[in-house]
């Protein structure tokens, strides 16, 4: 694999590490990623401490993006839910809890957050007639 492919499987890699709750990470996982890291900086000819940080603050940036999509899409769907008349059900609060458990924040705070934007989106109801 060359280096440039290298560098952003390593990137989402380390992306979908700091979207999984720390108690859920996987050893093997992370020593895999730290391996694909010491090849990388060997092919660059780099140092591999500065190349890791370089990468995992890549990735900071690639996570944070997820976690906010992954909100966005919460508050989406509870707009639709509300506009139709309906509570969000199991796969709606299982996203939910994920979310709470990736930002590590009470579930209320995030709740209220993802009620907050859902208020502020528009959702054009379709009627049969």
């Amino acid at each position: 694999m060359d280096a440039v492919a290298l560098r952003l499987l390593l990137i989402s890699d380390w992306a979908q590490v700091e979207n999984t709750p720390p108690r859920a990470r996987r050893p093997a996982a992370l020593h895999r990623w730290m391996t694909g890291a010491d090849h990388l900086a060997r092919q660059e000819g780099c140092s591999l401490l500065p190349l890791v940080s370089e990468l995992r603050s890549e990735a900071l940036c690639v996570a944070q993006r997820q976690r906010e999509e992954l909100t966005l899409d919460l508050a989406r769907d509870l707009a639709v839910h509300r506009a139709q008349g309906r509570q969000p059900g199991p796969p709606w609060l299982r996203r939910l809890e994920r979310l709470v458990d990736l930002l590590q924040l009470p579930p209320e705070t995030v709740r209220t957050r993802i009620e907050e934007i859902a208020d502020r989106i528009e959702v054009a109801v379709l009627t049969k007639s």
